[in-house]
């Protein structure tokens, strides 16, 4: 009878672990979306901030062309 009392104990926590996990893994996956739309942001403002780097870059060698030519 104290190895029915014990196995049941165990069989509750094995129960209540898995509970746990099933949570833990719904969690994980709502983590994972929420990375995965963050770096479509970042890759979104990493584009735009290059986009303007690379316009200010060719405005200033425009203006240094111009400006070495002779121009006012």
């Amino acid at each position: 009878m104290e190895n029915c009392t014990e196995h049941c104990r165990q069989e509750g926590a094995i129960a209540s672990l898995q509970t746990s996990v099933a949570n833990l893994e719904g969690w994980q996956r709502t983590q994972n979306g929420s990375i995965v739309r963050v770096e479509g942001k970042i890759d979104k403002l990493i584009f735009w901030f290059m986009t303007f780097a690379a316009a200010t870059g060719v405005g200033l060698v425009v203006n240094i062309v111009l400006f070495a030519a002779g121009g006012n």
